[in-house]
């Protein structure tokens, strides 16, 4: 699956547990993406979550799709 759809089925369970009374808020949801991730992204994760300031799970987002990119060349 691509990082697009990875993230995307992410969001729509996020938005599931939302509906029903359990909300994610973005910090969780970012480990939910993060703890999914098989190990080619093991770099990505360490730079995370060595960060002071949390990401949002936009930014996180972006910098998957970048790195995905970097990897398939």
């Amino acid at each position: 699956m691509t990082i697009a759809e990875y993230v995307a089925k992410m969001k729509e369970l996020g938005d599931e547990m939302a509906s029903v009374g359990k909300p994610i808020d973005d910090e969780e949801l970012v480990g939910y993406i993060l703890t999914g991730l098989d190990m080619e992204y093991s770099s990505i994760v360490s730079a995370v979550l060595a960060r002071v300031e949390p990401i949002s799970v936009n930014e996180l987002y972006a910098q998957l799709l970048s790195f995905e990119q970097r990897v398939d060349f």
